[in-house]
């Protein structure tokens, strides 16, 4: 299956995103909402991380009426596509048409939003999700500054491939471990009794 997004058209959007002044690029801003809802978890809110996305402006501020209607359609799309799970869920990314260099950069933006919006949307910090999450947050520290090295085209593409399907996996399994702790009964508070 191809990794070219039909949701949304990734270069009309990155122009939409220059003309209203936004400081990221489609696949920065993706990785962005999919952070933050991991950092917020499942009841995370569409308008916090507007604003939030819009204090990422470029200088002169956002002109809010120039965000394009796949933004919003973006936060529905994000959180029913990691809901879904494996089959649904993709990175916003270049079309496969699009050479390794190019994607290769949009995945390591990706990554760079998803930490920021992580860390933006995180209520009590990265340091509350598990040993593994923690580690797959590392590595995804050391993958937004890859480069494409000396290899040939096929090993590039077959290395692009095995790095993409990684960030789309731990993702996934970052949310799943957001439902499931937000899905346990709370712990009674201390001096209350458990009946």
């Amino acid at each position: 299956m191809s990794r070219e997004n039909k949701m949304t058209d990734y270069e009309a959007l990155a122009d939409d995103l220059i003309d209203a002044r936004l400081s990221m690029g489609p696949a920065e801003l993706h990785g962005h909402l999919c952070g933050w809802i991991i950092g917020r978890g499942p009841m995370a809110e569409q308008g916090g991380w507007l604003h939030d996305v819009v204090l990422q402006a470029l200088p002169g501020g956002v002109d809010e009426s120039a965000l394009p209607a796949a933004v919003g359609a973006m936060w529905q799309d994000a959180l029913y596509a990691l809901a879904e799970g494996p089959l649904t869920f993709q990175l916003l990314q270049p079309g496969d048409t699009e050479s390794i260099e190019q994607r290769l950069s949009a995945l390591t933006e990706w990554c760079e939003g998803f930490l920021l919006g992580l860390v933006a949307g995180s209520v009590n910090g990265v340091s509350t999700f598990s040993e593994d999450s923690r580690e797959f947050v590392e590595d995804l520290v050391e993958i937004s500054r890859a480069h494409r090295g000396d290899e040939d085209d096929e090993t590039a593409e077959f290395a692009f491939t095995e790095l993409y399907e990684f960030v789309r996996v731990g993702v996934l399994l970052m949310f799943e471990e957001v439902v499931a702790r937000a899905q346990q009964p709370a712990a009674p508070r201390g001096g209350e009794r458990s009946k």
